[in-house]
């Protein structure tokens, strides 16, 4: 059953990223991550400031983004239907693989830095 990490950050200067792990040809796959890494080094970081994580997108059979069900909206995310929505932070389907994403928001001021990692295990 092989298996495949990433990790993605954000930064007061990026605070969005995104990856995508393809496999290219479909398969049976669970995909989750997590928030591994926090540091703010500001004292702005408060109630009005979040980091998120989640898998907006699993790829179908032919490689096309499927959206995952949202989980919260509002806010800093946006109204319902919105690609700023949050959405799952896991994920299982047949296909070729999922689009992990960690987002900051709003803009952070100072320095800061978010690490998540994001693991998918597949069976052909």
């Amino acid at each position: 059953m092989p298996g495949f990490d990433r990790n993605i950050s954000v930064t007061e200067n990026m605070p969005e990223a995104t990856t995508t792990i393809d496999f290219i040809t479909p398969q049976s796959f669970l995909a989750w991550g997590s928030i591994t890494w926090l540091d703010p080094r500001v004292g702005a970081f408060d109630a009005n400031n979040a980091v998120a994580f989640d898998i907006p997108f699993l790829l179908d059979v032919n490689g096309n983004k499927i959206a995952t069900p949202k989980v919260f909206s509002g806010g800093a995310l946006g109204p319902s239907g919105d690609d700023r929505n949050l959405r799952r932070s896991s994920g299982r389907g047949i296909g070729r693989g999922a689009v992990f994403r960690l987002r900051a928001f709003p803009a952070i001021p100072g320095e800061f830095t978010c690490v998540a990692n994001c693991c998918v295990i597949s069976s052909p």
